[in-house]
């Protein structure tokens, strides 16, 4: 008898691609640049897809806008932030 060592049963149960071609809505990532998918069926082929306008998904700015809302809120208490 064999027996099979799994590490992380855990990482084979949850979804882990945004590009799963069942989705309607799914959003192909390339490097710090997201794509949505778009149906463009034509008479030539109904199935035809294309890729949508870009939108930054990287997170960059939204780290530093949560960091400028906390940095303005201290200056406001007039507390000096934490290092």
């Amino acid at each position: 008898m064999e027996v099979l060592f799994v590490p992380n049963a855990d990482d084979f149960g949850g979804t882990t691609s945004h590009d799963l071609p069942l989705d309607p809505n799914r959003i192909v990532r390339k490097g710090d640049t997201c794509y949505r998918v778009v149906q463009v069926g034509t008479q030539v082929n109904p199935y035809a897809e294309n890729l949508g306008f870009p939108f930054d998904c990287s997170g960059k700015k939204i780290n530093q806008a949560i960091d400028d809302a906390i940095q303005s809120r201290l200056n406001k208490m007039m507390l000096k932030p934490h290092k």
